[in-house]
């Protein structure tokens, strides 16, 4: 639910507004004076993991924590593919991205290990259950974590009965991302 708040007490009528969005993109609408929508601009910031801005960075890693795993994020959205590069490499991961499901492999093969793939189920190409098949005949025990914004869709169960790997379902918080890669590091150890 939209939050507002006054951003400048000193202007009467003007007003931010917070809404949660996909992934961790969070849409700040500046409204104008009327404090009708459309009356401003729309801009996307990074925004809080949930719906209180105060705890915007409560969960910032220990870094004793950081692990320094090599990961490859497979996510054909450009938006989403760097947001996550950015909060896994904040959290002290080295991360290799690629937009598709043979490009994943190119990579894999070109780096020669990988510590963790986290790959979007729907791609164009090979679908993401099919990526982490293969990269685990190369890497035996490699942790695949899948991700989709589909999960609930008809034909989306069939394709994720058969996978062996966690369902990171879109939209996640950079606190759901960061627990559900740490588990899947954890496990493959």
């Amino acid at each position: 639910m939209p939050r507002e708040c006054d951003p400048n007490p000193g202007e009467a009528g003007a007003q931010v507004r917070w809404e949660p969005g996909l992934g961790h993109l969070a849409r700040y609408v500046l409204l104008g004076r009327s404090g009708t929508p459309g009356a401003g601009f729309e801009m996307e910031l990074p925004g809080p993991d949930d719906d209180d801005p105060e705890d915007a960075f409560a969960d910032r890693p220990d870094l004793a924590e950081r692990t320094g795993a090599r990961i490859l994020v497979v996510e054909d959205d450009p938006m989403v593919a760097s947001l996550i590069r950015r909060f896994l490499e904040g959290d002290g991961h080295e991360v290799l991205v690629a937009r598709e499901g043979r490009e994943a492999l190119d990579v894999a093969r070109g780096v020669g290990r990988v510590d963790c793939l986290l790959v979007d189920v729907v791609l164009p190409g090979i679908d993401g259950v099919a990526v982490g098949e293969e990269l685990r005949r190369l890497q035996p025990g490699l942790p695949v974590v899948l991700m989709s914004g589909y999960a609930q869709r008809p034909g989306s169960s069939e394709l994720l009965a058969d996978a062996d790997a966690p369902l990171l379902e879109k939209p996640f918080t950079r606190r759901q991302l960061r627990a559900i890669i740490r588990s899947a590091l954890r496990d493959g150890e």
